[in-house]
């Protein structure tokens, strides 16, 4: 992956958020985690920010 590119992630369970938090952080990724709670904020963030 390109460093930099963000990574969105849509997810409401904040077990499984943490758990590809340490995941990505075992296989060294660096690429920032954008999280979403529903399926709503990740539309609103694609709209909004184009970030990734």
């Amino acid at each position: 992956m390109k460093e930099g590119l963000g990574i969105l992630l849509v997810e409401d369970d904040t077990v499984d958020v943490m758990t590809v938090k340490r995941a990505f952080k075992e296989i060294k990724v660096t690429n920032p985690l954008i999280v979403a709670a529903n399926g709503e904020e990740a539309l609103a963030y694609l709209r909004d920010e184009k970030k990734l």
